[in-house]
């Protein structure tokens, strides 16, 4: 099973609201006969207008709340990274030379500082999400990863750009690239025992531990990685639904745990019931419990009917 990379740079949902009532609500507070709204109200208008896909109106409120800090004012870093997002993510309508423009400029102004992070990725991932039809640049894209985690180790920033470079070497899928993403990552959990991205982390080490053949390891970060995952309560369409059943079929074919797989299929049917998964989970309980009869049998020495 190859692995795939996972995009960690998630969109926001499209509301669907007028223009009029954009219009109200951008003339409330940003001018329009009332006090001229201040930085940090115009950059939180800003984001309040990107979650709601209206790029213009974003942009717009971003570059008002530019033009009213000095270039030192933490403001004035905040509405230079939010038109830079706004350019990047806009669809349709992007402008990436003018977003890099804007991330190069946070970059140049604060270097140390968190948003200078996350403009460096931001950096790292135009080079790797290239349009459909074209091939990325592997040993530029990695390149730009390794600068985020190397300028900023330890900081989100740097461990989102660590989890994008290994998923980037699974891709060649070759028996040196999965000993060096294993012990990158294994260095990493280590590091970072409580990094957000630990999950993730541990489900590439549990790919390699596979394509090296090493199940009962694989089996093992297998279940670190759900363990380690965390779920959304709000999210209707949350399931450890594939979790269990790979923990489960790991369990019992690859290691011939049957303990492990019958707890996981049993979780799979408790906890889905309504799932297509279900049936053969019960099938392969029903399957175990056949094969060890089996094996008793000839323990006993008996012969099978």
């Amino acid at each position: 099973m190859r692995f795939s990379c996972l995009s960690l740079i998630h969109r926001t949902s499209r509301l669907f609201l007028s223009v009029s009532v954009l219009g109200i609500l951008g003339l409330a507070g940003c001018g329009g006969g009332g006090a001229p709204a201040e930085p940090a109200a115009l950059v939180s208008r800003g984001w309040d207008y990107y979650r709601l896909g209206e790029f213009t109106a974003a942009i717009e409120a971003f570059h008002r709340a530019e033009l009213g800090t000095a270039e030192a004012a933490p403001e004035h870093l905040r509405a230079l990274y939010g038109q830079a997002v706004s350019w990047h993510l806009r669809r349709p309508g992007e402008d990436l030379a003018r977003a890099q423009d804007l991330y190069e400029r946070v970059i140049a102004l604060a270097p140390e500082s968190d948003l200078a992070a996350w403009s460096l990725l931001a950096l790292a991932r135009m080079k790797h999400v290239v349009p459909v039809g074209q091939e990325p640049d592997y040993d530029a894209v990695r390149a730009a990863y390794r600068e985020v985690t190397e300028r900023f180790p330890g900081h989100l920033a740097g461990q989102e750009a660590f989890v994008h470079t290994q998923a980037s070497l699974l891709l060649e899928e070759s028996e040196a690239r999965f000993r060096e993403v294993l012990a990158a990552t294994r260095e990493f959990v280590a590091t970072y025992p409580d990094s957000p991205f630990r999950s993730v982390v541990h489900e590439m080490m549990s790919h390699c531990y596979g394509e090296l053949e090493r199940p009962e390891e694989q089996l093992d970060a297998r279940i670190d990685a759900l363990e380690a995952a965390e779920t959304d309560p709000t999210n209707p369409w949350s399931s450890k639904v594939m979790d269990y059943w790979y923990i489960a079929v790991i369990a019992e074919f690859e290691v011939g745990d049957f303990d492990t797989a019958r707890a996981y299929y049993a979780k799979l049917i408790e906890e889905y019931p309504a799932d297509i998964h279900k049936f053969p989970a019960e099938q392969a309980l029903t399957r175990m419990d056949a094969v060890e009869a089996r094996l008793r049998q000839e323990l006993r020495g008996d012969t099978p009917p």
